[in-house]
């Protein structure tokens, strides 16, 4: 680069380097190849009836999804009633709708917005936001907690410049910063087994920690904001190339938030479209009431969420009736899968099993059994490691076979360095599995095009 660069072609070399960081389009005109496929029309006409403008937004958000092709092109036509030509105009000139506002004239067709804003900003960002933006699987996030607030301040520097290391060598596409709050309105007979520390707020942390060669995924959980607060985070705090968000809702059903999902989804529409939204999955409340799946589509399709974070999973049977069930409603619908990152975590102690009970994970019987007996033989923390290996390979298969774009959020909630140890270490495990998987296959896309 700096050779080309001494030289009168510094313009081509511009060009180049500026390729990588557009769209394949923008990368096959800058580089000057052939090969480009576009797929040109005109927005609706400018009399439509406003009210057929979902539906007419819906027919073609599906079609443009699905056509293989590297761009879109929207007309922008006028009446060249000044054209010189002695045949008459064969059909009269209609206007039409603005093409930068066609696709945003419906309120549902603000989907569609963020689909191409999505995978056309993909490429210039990291590898996980293209991996989300293109709906693939193989995906692999790290999650963590923040500090406790009571942490000391002066020994704050120490302990980022510790993370920083440690997140910077993980094998990870993103770092998860999660945002707890206190959930004493959890419904569990269970009494919880260590008390609630609040901890950094995720964002100040973050900027604490600085660059560790991969975005950050910020939590944000609703029950602790209200509109002014969570839309200043959203507007001000979480740059779109760099970050992407989880919006969580309450710890019960009946809990009073300070605003609805509903709402925060609408705030990100309106302040930061651009950015990446996910939500969470739970196929333990799938278990009891039987309609995840249907929550998760509505985050999608109305909520713009572009892909899933799970809770903890421990039991393989649940988390299978889940994706089953997401597939299966998908196809028939009509619907692209997203990605759905599987969560596991490294489990230490009894202690920390009885937490996972307590936060509503449930943990197949048999295996319960298991972790109980390593726990009083001191082994634990590898009984789980293993255990979640073999859970993660049986589910990925499984995904695979359905088409479901799935990948893994590894977490490392603990403290304790072993217990750290261990997650990174199930991290790069994971990492080689996927790796492996792919070894024969492209990694699992889903089937529709993504627009460019």
């Amino acid at each position: 680069m700096s050779a080309l660069n001494a030289a009168t072609d510094a313009t081509v070399v511009t060009v180049e380097s500026s390729a990588t960081s557009s769209s394949l389009f923008h990368q096959r005109v800058a580089r000057r190849e052939g090969g480009i496929v576009t797929y040109g029309m005109t927005p609706p006409k400018l009399t439509t009836e406003v009210s057929k403008l979902p539906t007419l937004a819906d027919t073609q958000r599906q079609r443009l999804i699905s056509v293989p092709a590297d761009a879109v092109i929207l007309y922008d036509i006028h009446d060249e009633k000044d054209r010189a030509t002695e045949i008459p105009r064969p059909f009269p000139f209609s206007e039409t709708l603005n093409g930068m506002s066609a696709l945003n004239a419906a309120t549902d067709a603000t989907v569609v917005v963020d689909v191409v804003a999505v995978e056309s900003s993909a490429t210039s960002s990291s590898l996980f936001h293209q991996k989300v933006a293109r709906r693939e699987g193989g995906i692999v996030t790290y999650g963590m907690t923040p500090p406790k607030l009571t942490t000391e301040a002066s020994k704050l520097p120490t302990l980022a410049d510790t993370q920083r290391q440690r997140l910077i060598s993980v094998p990870a596409d993103a770092v998860i910063l999660y945002d707890i709050h206190d959930e004493k309105d959890r419904a569990t007979e269970i009494p919880r087994p260590f008390p609630f520390s609040e901890t950094l707020n995720g964002l100040d942390w973050a900027e604490q920690l600085g660059d560790v060669g991969k975005p950050y995924v910020h939590f944000r959980c609703i029950a602790k904001y209200d509109a002014p607060e969570f839309e200043a985070q959203l507007k001000d705090r979480l740059p779109v190339n760099n970050n992407a968000v989880v919006v969580v809702g309450g710890a019960a059903a009946a809990q009073q938030l300070p605003i609805t999902m509903d709402q925060a989804y609408e705030i990100r529409r309106t302040v930061a479209p651009e950015l990446f939204v996910g939500a969470v999955a739970i196929a333990e409340r799938h278990a009891a009431k039987g309609n995840e799946h249907e929550r998760m589509l509505q985050k999608q399709t109305v909520g713009g969420v572009s892909f899933f974070v799970t809770q903890c999973v421990y039991n393989l049977e649940e988390a299978k009736n889940l994706l089953s069930d997401y597939a299966s409603t998908c196809k028939k619908q009509g619907i692209p899968m997203v990605p759905i990152l599987v969560t596991i975590t490294p489990c230490g102690s009894a202690k920390t099993l009885e937490f996972l009970g307590w936060l509503g994970v449930k943990v197949s019987k048999w295996l319960e059994n298991d972790l109980r007996d390593a726990a009083d033989q001191g082994l634990i923390l590898e009984e789980s490691v293993d255990a979640l290996l073999h859970l993660f390979k049986e589910l990925l298969h499984f995904a695979r076979k359905k088409g479901i774009p799935l990948g893994c959020n590894v977490e490392s909630v603990a403290v304790r360095k072993v217990e750290i140890e261990a997650s990174i270490r199930l991290a790069t495990e994971i990492k080689k599995i996927l790796e492996q998987e792919d070894s024969g296959a492209a990694a699992t896309v889903n089937p529709a095009t993504p627009i460019i």
